[in-house]
């Protein structure tokens, strides 16, 4: 069950069943950009989602075609979601043929790949907040039901392109849980294309619906492994990530980067690793190109020049790869040693991981707050793990005016009580800080300069590693998780699917490979997003009824 190769399978099919030269137009950025030109010496691909706005540009395009010819390839008709009935359906593609005045379309074909691929295991919708979906049903908003339709249309396309038979569990406190549970099994029940498309001998699968409320903790945390830390520090916006507006001078190919795990290996063999080997790794690499380079540089005969030039591409991008790394690297090692984030974490570590002592924690948070080298986006950060700790006891209060003592702004400082009430004791089904169990680590050092990271910075485990471990033994607890259908729920799956309703993490990522890459089990990790602290505070600080809009955090360039 490998995401990467799913949808890889379903563009390589499209472009071979047309023939001769051809254009892909992938979604609504690029549906912007088609050319006024005519280029009929092309035939035109569609690869998109069939929304409203899609569809009726596509109508326009058809209209006076440019292609000669045009495939559509639709992400997924939702024949039977919440907001498109079957007639609707039929309207969309009645609309599309009347558009097509010179019978230049070929075919409409569904394909199932509703969703953004980030690792093989890894995907998301890019919905940046469903934080809405938390009110009770009546005071949704219409992007709320936008949302959860998405949602369901979303996990509809991974079933079917995974051909599974799902046996769909969700979280019992949830209600948005539930309720995607209920329409996505009633949806599938009905579906005869559903049940003509999985066979009986599908892999036993169940997908797990989650909230984020049940660990709020998680996406809190400052993060010690390779592309954890790339999204926590920099931040990754469809495997890209923005250099320009932090380094000086870099060159133009290095102003935004793609790190994909698809198409990097040198990335893929580091992304899971912690910050002190990943240096030495890049150190490694950077050695090599250089010593490389040299080697380039010299040559004394003819069939030397020519196995320079003949290798001379795979140079260049081993050049540009080994720069990227490079870069990213001192980025990190700037705001990790400007930022203070080693001691902070160990702060982190011990909130989350260590034993109860209310007094021993207040005073290591104090000390943070009241620290004048410390970020005030990190004074919050530590600030809210301690407050949703100890969310009931007087010392919460005294959190709240320290941190206005150091200049934070009431409307920063109410993301504490938002925090509390989107997923506080109250929410939260599961024991979040007293499972000991979770955080049996080592204490080895690592070696070198950037090896100064311990392991008591790795201790933190997720809580959905819990219960991807119950589903492994057979023992997820029905109550707390029950299914949509009767069946044996000690029964072990061979294929997992885990849905985060409000965002997962790459440190749920990088467990979830880590654990199950080489077990019986597979398991595939999506949410709504994918979140670091900075957009994780910023979606639940939606909840404050503050009629200003919540200052920003910018984390400064070393």
């Amino acid at each position: 069950m490998n995401m990467i190769e799913i949808v890889k399978d379903y563009v390589d099919n499209m472009l071979s069943e047309v023939q001769g030269r051809k254009a892909l137009i992938l979604d609504k950025e690029t549906l912007k950009n088609i050319p006024a030109e005519k280029l009929t010496h092309l035939k035109a691909i569609f690869f998109c989602r069939c929304s409203e706005d899609i569809i009726n540009k596509i109508c326009i395009e058809l209209q006076e075609p440019k292609f000669a010819s045009y495939n559509l390839c639709n992400y997924y008709f939702a024949k039977l979601s919440i907001d498109f009935s079957n007639s609707l359906f039929n309207d969309k593609i009645q609309k599309l043929a009347e558009s097509d005045i010179q019978n230049v379309v070929n075919q409409v074909q569904e394909v199932y790949a509703d969703f953004s691929i980030i690792n093989d295991d890894l995907f998301n919708l890019n919905i940046p907040s469903v934080i809405g979906m938390t009110e009770p049903l009546p005071k949704w908003t219409i992007s709320d039901q936008q949302n959860f339709n998405r949602m369901i249309d979303a996990l509809y396309s991974v079933v079917m392109a995974s051909r599974s038979n799902p046996l769909i569990r969700f979280q019992a406190r949830s209600e948005i849980c539930f309720k995607l549970a209920e329409k996505l099994s009633a949806k599938l029940n009905d579906d005869e294309e559903f049940v003509a498309r999985v066979s009986k001998n599908s892999p036993s699968t169940v997908l797990l619906l989650l909230d984020r409320r049940e660990d709020p903790i998680t996406p809190l945390l400052n993060q010690w492994t390779y592309q954890a830390m790339i999204h926590e520090i920099l931040g990754i916006n469809n495997n890209r990530v923005d250099m320009k507006s932090r380094v000086q001078n870099i060159p133009e190919d290095m102003k935004e980067v793609v790190i994909s795990c698809e198409d990097d290996k040198f990335f893929r063999n580091i992304m899971y690793k912690n910050f002190g080997d990943v240096a030495e790794d890049i150190h490694n690499l950077v050695q090599s190109f250089l010593k490389n380079k040299q080697s380039q540089a010299q040559f004394t005969s003819i069939e030397d020049m020519q196995r320079i030039i003949e290798n001379f591409p795979e140079f260049k991008q081993s050049e540009r790869n080994t720069t990227k790394h490079f870069h990213i690297l001192e980025e990190l090692r700037k705001v990790v040693d400007g930022r203070k984030l080693y001691d902070l974490s160990e702060v982190e570590q011990d909130l989350v991981s260590g034993n109860e002592n209310k007094a021993g924690h207040f005073k290591s948070v104090s000390d943070q707050i009241n620290n004048a080298e410390i970020s005030k986006m990190e004074k919050l950060r530590v600030s809210l793990i301690f407050c949703l700790r100890y969310e009931n006891d007087e010392k919460v209060y005294k959190v709240k005016e320290m941190l206005k003592k150091q200049g934070l702004a009431d409307s920063q400082v109410k993301i504490i009580d938002c925090i509390i009430e989107y997923a506080g004791k109250a929410k939260r089904g599961g024991d979040l800080f007293q499972n000991k169990d979770l955080f049996a680590r080592g204490t080895k050092i690592f070696k070198s300069y950037f090896q100064e990271v311990q392991n008591v910075l790795l201790q933190h485990k997720p809580s959905l590693m819990t219960h991807l471990d119950n589903i492994y033994k057979g023992k997820l607890p029905g109550p707390e998780f029950p299914a949509t259908k009767a069946t044996d729920l000690k029964e072990k799956p061979q294929n997992v699917i885990v849905f985060m309703v409000g965002g997962t993490t790459y440190e749920e990522a990088k467990e979830v490979a880590l654990t199950y890459n080489q077990q019986q089990i597979r398991v595939v990790l999506g949410g709504t997003c994918i979140h670091n602290m900075k957009s994780f505070i910023a979606d639940v600080s939606q909840i404050s009824l503050m009629k200003g809009p919540m200052q920003s955090f910018e984390i400064e360039n070393p």
